[in-house]
């Protein structure tokens, strides 16, 4: 298989809640099913305290990172060709704390920013972690990479 048809076959073919991604991820989500004040929720897979999360996981359970598929690219390296992502979500997150101060922008992106930016400082936090433990896609991760599943 070329680079090109691994990429292709990496697009994601089917809609599956974050939550059950997760959770086949090996990652308890148990804590889905209360809101961030802890009362019950009634659809936990729309919990906006973790739904919209890029990130997840401990040093424990492993981590899960969310990539978009159209942030990963073929390289052709010496050895052998691979496919890269390429994305810094710290620099993605800093760019979004300059742009949630900006008070040229409206109410509504800022806030907007300001969440985002929290979700990505999470998510550079994970995947630093994991390339810190040596644990940057475990058997799981790899199994749920290669299944491509849209959220």
């Amino acid at each position: 298989m070329t680079v090109l048809e691994t990429l292709a076959s990496l697009l994601p073919t089917q809609r599956l809640a974050v939550m059950d991604l997760v959770e086949r991820a090996g990652i308890d989500v148990a804590p889905w099913y209360a809101s961030a004040e802890g009362r019950p929720v009634r659809n936990q897979r729309a919990n906006p305290t973790y739904c919209y999360d890029w990130a997840f996981g401990s040093e424990k359970e492993g981590f899960l990172v969310c990539i978009w598929h159209g942030s990963l690219k073929p390289l052709d390296l010496p050895s052998c060709p691979a496919i890269v992502y390429n994305e810094n979500f710290r620099e993605l997150a800093l760019g979004l704390d300059r742009k949630a101060i900006d008070r040229t922008q409206p109410s509504d992106k800022r806030n907007s920013a300001r969440s985002q930016a929290a979700r990505a400082h999470y998510a550079a936090e994970r995947d630093e972690n994991a390339v810190r433990l040596s644990a940057s896609l475990d058997s799981k991760g790899a199994t749920l990479a290669h299944q491509s599943y849209a959220t």
